[in-house]
């Protein structure tokens, strides 16, 4: 999950990357939260961000207006 704070405009935007983890889908033995190991699934949800995020452009600065 990625907040981008709209200081301006007063609002947010939040981006949410959906990575199931469906039992027998993954292995386990590759995540372990304590030790910072976050598994291919997550891994590759956090490159998809890493590519996401630098395109990401507002064209329509009006939408945050409120009247």
């Amino acid at each position: 999950m990625t907040l981008i704070r709209l200081e301006q405009q007063k609002t947010d935007i939040v981006i949410t990357i959906n990575v199931p983890h469906i039992k027998g889908s993954y292995d386990e033995t590759e995540i372990d939260v304590e030790d910072g190991k976050q598994g291919k699934l997550l891994d590759a949800a956090v490159a998809y961000q890493d590519r996401f995020l630098p395109t990401l452009q507002i064209k329509d600065w009006t939408l945050f207006v409120s009247e």
